[in-house]
């Protein structure tokens, strides 16, 4: 009953100071139970910790918490089943303005060899420029999900220079990279 009312004013406190409902804190805290070995008392210790984590690497903790609530298949895939690579992963792909499942869907793509190293190769001759995204196939081998997507902007390049692409090269781009 101490341990229940112990959780349950964590929960309002992380709740009030991030604005992600109690439902989404439990939900993660469940997903983080089963994809990682925390108990439920570290579970609930790393999703306090979690906020700061967020706020730091410049993503927005009700975004982050929102995905992770809701990404259980992804994360159980693509991360190496610990609290730390999931909020590393959760936090980079809010700081691209994407989410967990697309970026686990990115990976999917690559890891679809034949086609991938197609839309590569395409992409590469339509953009005159060498796309390698080899490195971003063995981290989502590796579930290595936020070094995908590190690896992923890396090779696209800047946003500038993407919106100097035409359409039909953009697209190809798109492909190749999932």
């Amino acid at each position: 009953n101490d341990e229940s009312k112990y959780l349950a004013q964590n929960f309002a406190w992380v709740a009030r100071n991030t604005g992600a409902s109690t439902k989404t804190l439990a939900e993660m805290q469940e997903i983080m139970m089963l994809t990682t070995d925390l108990s439920r008392e570290s579970a609930n210790q790393m999703i306090m910790g979690l906020e700061g984590f967020v706020r730091e690497a410049g993503g927005i903790p009700k975004e982050v918490f929102d995905d992770i609530a809701s990404s259980a298949e992804e994360i159980a895939k693509f991360t190496d089943g610990s609290a730390n690579s999931i909020a590393r992963a959760a936090t980079m792909a809010n700081k691209l303005g994407i989410n967990l499942k697309t970026a686990g869907s990115i990976a999917d793509s690559l890891l679809n060899l034949e086609s991938s190293i197609a839309a590569e190769f395409e992409a590469s001759v339509l953009i005159g420029r060498d796309l390698n995204l080899d490195k971003a196939r063995t981290l989502a081998l590796n579930n290595d999900l936020e070094g995908v997507m590190k690896e992923i902007v890396a090779q696209v390049g800047s946003e500038q220079e993407f919106l100097a692409m035409s359409a039909v090269e953009r697209q190809s781009l798109a492909a190749a990279v999932g």
